[in-house]
């Protein structure tokens, strides 16, 4: 997990200016930040989540990370002017107009071959179906949760005992929306005319 940032580097990150190693295509950079002047006129994928989801991860995430270190609720999260619902919608819009691909985590999670090889294909990697399949077991849930047991990077980076892989599930804000956060996601979604997860 530690070489996560090595092999495919992270806008305004250190790891940026770490020389690339595949030959075989150009350099790919990761972000999780909003649409940048940096990325004009690059070939750009876009992996989006259902955004009750994200908002679900993020609340655990900035819960157990030491830098966060949020003591809110849920619903004060969603609307969180920095950390909410808005700013997810705010950085989808600033990137799905210039995506040139767009997929659906979900998607991803329940045909995992068909979608990596869909992104490989898009950058013009060529790999066999074996090491698709390889690549796909190192990623799952149980082997990132071991990666993780062995991040000196993510312990120093969160609280004690916090577990930053999970479980990946899908509709998890069921158990945790309250009908007001509901009313609210489904405001903004007609505000931002975004129906990706109608």
């Amino acid at each position: 997990m530690d070489m996560t940032n090595h092999l495919m580097p992270e806008f305004a990150h250190k790891s940026l200016f770490l020389p690339w190693e595949f030959d075989e295509c150009a350099r790919i950079i990761k972000t999780h930040q909003k649409y940048n002047l940096f990325f004009r006129n690059k070939t750009t994928a876009l992996i989006v989540r259902d955004p009750r989801d994200i908002a679900v991860s993020f609340y655990h995430y900035a819960t157990g990370s030491k830098e966060y270190n949020y003591n809110g609720t849920v619903s004060e999260m969603l609307r969180h002017p920095s950390m909410g619902l808005e700013a997810f919608l705010a950085h989808y819009k600033s990137w799905s107009e210039r995506a040139k691909l767009i997929l659906k985590y979900e998607d991803v999670k329940n045909a995992p071959f068909e979608h990596f090889s869909m992104l490989l294909d898009f950058y013009g990697i060529q790999r066999s179906e074996d090491e698709i399949h390889t690549a796909i077991a190192r990623s799952d849930f149980s082997a990132m949760k071991k990666a993780q047991a062995n991040s000196n990077n993510l312990k120093a980076e969160f609280k004690e005992g916090h577990q930053f892989v999970r479980s990946g599930k899908s509709a998890q804000w069921k158990e945790l929306f309250s009908s007001q956060d509901v009313e609210y996601y489904e405001k903004l979604m007609e505000q931002y005319n975004c129906h990706l997860y109608d």
